[in-house]
């Protein structure tokens, strides 16, 4: 993986909906961003490992060329004071971890109770699913 150092200290980015049909991500960098892919550091990561780093942080990989499944995880901590926008993620649901909600901005997901087992499914993007 790639990372571009300090790209996470300059706020939201300007995104745009790619144009390449083999890629399971949606979004590229806009044109007029300031970032340079020469400026980017590898970050190198053995089968099993994970990096954690801010959402706003420019990183990116080439495809995956194994047959084995490269997984991805969001996690976004905020206030119960921030209200979702439905209209723009309509699946968003909220897990409480602390505290009350004494907002009641948005919906909450039921919490596993038991493992879940090895999912077995293909990745597709909004857009393939038909949902766009």
């Amino acid at each position: 993986m790639k990372l571009i150092p300090g790209s996470h200290k300059g706020g939201i980015i300007n995104h745009r909906r790619s144009e390449e049909t083999d890629s399971v991500l949606t979004l590229e960098l806009a044109d007029g961003t300031d970032f340079r892919a020469d400026g980017a550091v590898q970050w190198k990561l053995k089968a099993g490992e994970c990096s954690l780093h801010d959402d706003r942080a420019i990183h990116g990989s080439p495809a995956n060329p194994s047959d084995r499944r490269r997984a991805g995880l969001t996690i976004r901590y905020s206030g119960t004071e921030v209200k979702n926008d439905m209209a723009v993620n309509p699946n968003f649901k909220i897990y409480l971890c602390r505290g009350e909600d004494t907002y009641e901005h948005n919906p909450y997901g039921t919490a596993p109770t038991e493992r879940f087992g090895r999912p077995a499914f293909k990745p597709v993007s909004i857009e393939e699913a038909g949902q766009s």
